[in-house]
């Protein structure tokens, strides 16, 4: 069986192929693996093969998830920006009927009922 040494280690071609596979590599590189080291060339260059695919599955997969993470930051913004709308509108309608509130309250007292202060809001979320 193929060996690499790596740092004083020695790796076995299907620990090299488990390693790729489960970086989402397919079948495909798992077979150049295989035939890689098959051919005569120098641990060495083998590494630097092994090097340059493992470094393009990174980049191809950090790239995959800079995207959905901008994705995912600009839904949330449009999210964080409704809300703030829906919170404005809610407190500006609170204050409308608040005054409502009072004129009417003013007018039931003119006519003789007696009306309560209004509930307090304190503690509620507007």
């Amino acid at each position: 069986m193929a060996t690499l040494t790596l740092g004083g280690d020695d790796v076995q071609v299907q620990e090299w192929a488990a390693i790729l596979g489960a970086l989402g590599a397919g079948g495909g590189i798992t077979a150049f693996v295989g035939g890689m080291f098959g051919r005569k060339g120098t641990k060495l260059d083998n590494l630097g093969k092994l090097e340059k695919i493992a470094t393009g599955i990174a980049e191809r997969a950090t790239a995959d998830a800079d995207r959905r993470v901008a994705g995912i930051e600009k839904e949330f913004a449009a999210h964080k920006a409704e809300t703030a709308a829906s919170v404005a509108r809610r407190r500006e309608a609170a204050a409308a009927h608040a005054v409502w509130d009072e004129q009417v309250a003013v007018k039931l007292r003119e006519l003789g009922a007696e009306v309560s202060a209004p509930p307090s809001l304190e503690g509620v979320h507007l």
